[in-house]
This record gives C-alpha cells, structure tokens and sequence, in this order.
C-alpha cells in the first residue's frame, strides 16, 4: 500500500489507506472494490488509487459510458 502525506485537493493531512466502493451498475455488478486511500476531511473525501486502479476505473467507466459491456 502506499501513503499519502496530505491530500493535494484540501491540504488535510489525515489520509488513511481503505478499502473504496466504486458503484459500476454494470452487466448485474453493482461496484468494484479497490485499495486506495481517502481524504477524512469531510468536505473533501478525495479518493486515492496507484496507477493501475486508476486505469481499470477509467476502462470501466468508459465501458459504462458508451453503453458498452464487457462481453462486446
């Protein structure tokens, strides 16, 4: 897992590593779950993932987007 020192949107420095939801509603799956972190400050609540997360988000957002599934 990895540390984030102070979330870059707020400036709160309490960024604990969890467990995140991402909501997917897609093909009967209803979210994915991934490692990452999340800023505590609640006003922000920015979400952390490493660069492998954040491209598997991307592909299934954009999967979801253009109304695509993953059986195409």
């Amino acid at each position: 897992m990895f540390a984030i020192e102070q979330c870059v949107m707020c400036g709160c420095k309490d960024v604990p590593n969890q467990t995140l939801t991402i909501p997917v509603n897609m093909q009967g799956i209803v979210s994915v779950n991934v490692l990452g972190a999340k800023c505590s400050n609640p006003d922000c609540l920015e979400e952390y993932y490493d660069s492998e997360t954040t491209e598997l988000v991307r592909k299934i957002k954009k999967l979801t987007y253009d109304g695509l599934t993953l059986d195409k």
